[in-house]
């Protein structure tokens, strides 16, 4: 019998069957251990991998969580911007109204007073008085029935075709088509106010410095018991004027005109916060912040 690899003693000696037996026991030993290694190896792999599962479970449960949340965010953020918008279209709505408010008022004080006295009208303008007189009244009844806008509109026309350059009617035509609804039309709204501020910023003529004046009084007290203003105060319905027809072309889009306009009004008026801060808002929209 050949010797065993290694087994320097001869075949069957008790010096070779000693060796064998060390031999077999040494490898049962590393064999042993290297089975537990393993079995260790691949326990601790499987509970690497159920940690890692369960990890990965616990990430991706998060991610779910911060998306939902996310989610959520957007979607009150949306709520929001769009709470948002139907208050700022309540706040135009209410400005729209406020304003054909003050201006029904100015009419109706107006109307109290005798316009043939403070238009000087002569007998040759008896027309003309006539279609100012039921174009005021139709605009300050109009809030119990807004199709008496389209009646206004249609009598302040008529006397505006009789007398082109009247800033007064002008004036009123023009707010009619900036803040009343049934005859809305920024673009005529912006050409008759900018008519108006032009004619009324240059007019000496004193039966316009009388009827200047009477539209400057306060809207709170009868005209006839206030005391006379001062003749400047024809510059400060010029001065209105171009304001309203800034905010028309604002409203158009055409920045850099609005920012003209309401200039204009600041030239009449320099005293005005309110001219003063909106040409601010045109110069900044018209991309000139500084």
């Amino acid at each position: 019998m050949l010797p065993l690899l290694g087994n320097p003693y001869p075949a069957g000696s008790q010096q070779s069957l000693a060796h064998w037996a060390n031999y077999a026991n040494d490898a049962t030993i590393a064999n042993y251990q290297v089975d537990a290694l393993g079995s260790f190896v691949k326990q601790a792999s499987r509970e690497q991998i159920q940690a890692i599962d369960a990890a990965s479970n616990r990430i991706a449960g998060g991610l779910v969580a911060v998306a939902d949340g996310i989610q959520a965010l957007a979607w009150e953020q949306a709520t929001t911007n769009r709470r948002l918008a139907e208050a700022n279209e309540s706040l135009h709505q209410i400005d729209q109204r406020l304003s054909l408010l003050v201006e029904e008022q100015r009419i109706s004080n107006v109307l109290q007073e005798n316009i043939a006295q403070l238009l000087r009208i002569p007998d040759s303008q008896k027309q003309r008085e006539h279609h100012l007189e039921m174009g005021l009244k139709f605009f300050k009844n109009a809030r119990k029935d807004s199709d008496l806008y389209h009646d206004a509109l249609k009598e302040l026309l008529l006397a505006e075709a009789l007398l082109p350059s009247d800033y007064f009617v002008l004036h009123r035509i023009g707010m009619l088509y900036l803040y009343a609804p049934p005859v809305l039309d920024l673009t005529k709204a912006a050409e008759c106010l900018a008519k108006a501020g032009k004619y009324g910023a240059v007019e000496s003529d004193p039966e316009a410095i009388r009827l200047g004046n009477v539209l400057q009084k306060s809207i709170g007290t009868r005209f006839a018991a206030q005391a006379e203003p001062s003749a400047r105060d024809i510059s400060l319905v010029a001065a209105d004027s171009y304001h309203q027809a800034a905010a028309a072309q604002y409203a158009l889009g055409n920045f850099l005109e609005a920012a003209k306009l309401i200039v204009k009004a600041v030239t009449l008026d320099p005293e005005a916060d309110t001219h003063r801060l909106f040409k601010a808002k045109y110069l900044a929209a018209a991309g000139q912040p500084d």
